[in-house]
């Protein structure tokens, strides 16, 4: 009796240990969302749009800056806010509409359960 109470608390302590590390690995399988930058060029006019797609329903929030520079003028926009994407449907998250000529630079993210997902590069360039 006396070596079951004392193997008890280690019985106990690996059965623990196995639930965590098996909680770990079903977190390592999730699949992450992907998010991207989706454009369209109408009548001198491009429109910037960031879009979610996740193979899981999700909520978040997002960011999306933009510079642009077109002949010595210059302009920024950033718009963020809440989102909810159902599974496997992509999701518009904002849109930003600028010249087709100019130059610009695009930092858009989202933040998922803590989790910060840089879909761009901070200040990634276009042209």
């Amino acid at each position: 009796m006396t070596s079951f109470t004392r193997a008890l608390p280690l019985l106990l302590g690996l059965g623990m240990v196995a639930g965590a590390v098996s909680a770990g690995m079903a977190n390592a399988d999730t699949p992450t969302p992907r998010c991207t930058i989706v454009e369209h060029t109408q009548n001198g006019m491009r429109s910037i749009e960031g879009s979610v797609l996740s193979p899981r329903a999700i909520t978040g929030e997002y960011r999306l800056a933009i510079k642009t520079r077109t002949n010595g003028n210059s302009s920024s926009v950033s718009q963020g806010g809440v989102f909810a994407a159902p599974a496997d449907e992509p999701v518009s998250v904002g849109q930003v509409m600028i010249n087709a000529e100019a130059r610009y630079s695009v930092d858009f993210s989202i933040t998922v359960g803590g989790q910060t997902i840089a879909c761009v590069p901070p200040g990634a360039l276009f042209t």
